[in-house]
């Protein structure tokens, strides 16, 4: 066993040991280096720095109410639920009532299109009174923004017998022939469908005339080659209708000022070849070979068009050389600028079984339309019935349009077409409440328009009513004017004049 002695001696020494250690430092001359306090500043400021960072993030994702949100009128949103609230502050700017806007195009008819509602807390929404819900529960839920408004290029497609479609697209999926002509019939009624001369912006435009009975027509396909009436395209009525409307093919078209008061009459020094007396009337050759109509004071040039439907009129037939002087000449009396002037080509191929129309809207100028072929989805009418008529407005396009007729260029009540194929009023200033300008509703014929499905009138009257009430259920769908097509001559001069 250790003694006394022995316990003192050890614990010296280890005392000595600690003491060298402590006073002659690290083997081979380092020191232990004490720990910096720089490196905890620099790691505490980092720290902080993305305690913030994420606060803002927080701030700017899940942004705090101003405080003076429920004192002046606006929009405001509930944070959980998505409501949107009107806020209405009494007189002494005290009492606020929040009255809930059943949704967002009812708060922009309310308050304009720059809504930019405050989000709020739901316990925030709960503090103050809400009176019952307003707004037109009927009003599109997304409105189509101005880029994606469809303005031009509309499309109406139809088949042999069948129904058709009207197309809202960006894309017409369509091949157009400014120049295509083609014999229709419609229950009975046959229609030429051909070009006129361009409108005052230099625009192809394509018209429907009606033949005025099935004998007219089978001489007139037989004038201008093409097929037998059993193999006409036959098409809806209000296909038809999509055209713009010029003179039927008739006697009626023509304009002799008078000179032809009494058709039949002899005319003074007047025979024709085969020895017959000339009348007045009669569609003859002159002496270079030109159809030709005479009248008692002269005689009348006509086109070649004017001239092959002056020939299918009852008692006239072929052209006789005429002998003698014929008088004076005096104007054609067809009406040149919505009939063509040369024969048309009727397009009679497999593509003519399959139809279509293209709208072309313009500037200051009435809107035109011309015919096209070859169509696809989703313009073709494939599948539609021969009494149905669809719709289709591309996703998440629409229109905003001005209805009239082909030769208005700014008249007309304003509609806006929805992407889901469905068009409502938009009176008064309900247009640029909801953020369009004028320019963006072009003039829409009504006969493109009314097959859209019919929806409710948008007011910033009716918006502010409250859900339910007797005047909303009142409310019914606003029917499309029927447009006036004015007589195809002052048509032209209208259109002139716009362009001018």
């Amino acid at each position: 066993m250790a003694t006394k002695r022995d316990l003192v001696e050890a614990y010296s020494f280890s005392r000595r040991r600690l003491v060298t250690a402590f006073v002659s430092g690290a083997p081979g001359g380092r020191e232990v280096e004490p720990s910096r306090p720089g490196r905890a500043i620099v790691g505490g400021i980092a720290i902080t720095v993305l305690v913030l960072a994420a606060a803002a993030v927080l701030g700017f994702v899940k942004p705090r109410p101003n405080a003076g949100w429920a004192d002046s009128e606006g929009v405001v949103l509930a944070e959980d639920s998505v409501q949107l609230y009107l806020v209405q502050v009494g007189e002494n700017g005290e009492d606020t009532v929040l009255v809930p806007i059943v949704n967002a195009t009812s708060a922009r008819l309310i308050l304009g299109s720059d809504l930019n509602p405050t989000t709020v807390p739901e316990a925030e929404i709960n503090k103050y009174e809400q009176a019952d819900a307003i707004g037109i529960p009927e009003a599109p839920v997304a409105m189509p923004g101005g880029d994606a408004l469809v303005r031009t290029g509309w499309t109406g497609c139809t088949t042999n017998g069948g129904g058709f479609q009207v197309a809202v697209t960006s894309d017409a999926s369509v091949e157009v022939d400014a120049q295509a002509a083609m014999v229709v019939s419609s229950g009975g009624t046959y229609f030429l469908l051909a070009p006129g001369q361009p409108d005052a912006a230099g625009t192809p435009r394509t018209f429907r005339m009606e033949i005025p009975s099935a004998e007219a027509a089978a001489e007139l396909l037989e004038v201008l080659e093409g097929p037998v009436p059993e193999d006409v395209v036959e098409v809806p009525r209000d296909w038809v209708d999509l055209f713009p409307a010029a003179p039927p093919l008739g006697l009626d078209a023509f304009d002799f000022e008078g000179q032809l008061d009494q058709p039949g009459q002899g005319i003074e020094g007047l025979t024709l070849s085969n020895g017959n007396p000339a009348l007045t009337g009669m569609l003859v050759l002159d002496r270079n070979g030109d159809e030709v109509v005479l009248t008692a004071d002269g005689y009348r040039e006509m086109s070649d068009f004017g001239a092959a439907v002056y020939r299918t009129l009852p008692n006239i037939g072929e052209p006789s050389q005429v002998t003698g002087d014929i008088g004076t000449r005096y104007a054609d009396p067809a009406p040149n600028d919505v009939w063509p002037v040369d024969r048309p080509e009727l397009r009679q191929d497999a593509t003519a079984q399959q139809p279509c129309v293209v709208l072309s809207t313009h500037e200051d100028v009435p809107p035109t339309v011309t015919l096209a072929f070859r169509p696809s989805a989703p313009a073709a009418a494939e599948g539609v019935g021969a009494d149905e008529v669809r719709t289709f407005v591309e996703r998440g396009s629409g229109a905003v349009v001005r209805v009239g007729g082909f030769t208005d260029t700014r008249a007309g009540d304003a509609f806006l077409v929805d992407s889901q194929g469905v068009r409502y009023a938009l009176p008064g200033d309900a247009l640029t409440q909801l953020g369009y300008g004028i320019d963006d509703a072009p003039v829409v014929p009504t006969a493109w328009i009314e097959h859209f499905g019919c929806g409710v009138t948008l007011t910033r009257e009716e918006a502010l009513r409250p859900i339910g009430s007797s005047a909303q259920a009142d409310r019914t769908c606003t029917p499309v004017a029927p447009g006036e097509e004015a007589p195809a001559e002052e048509g032209a001069e209208a259109e002139a004049g716009a362009g001018g």
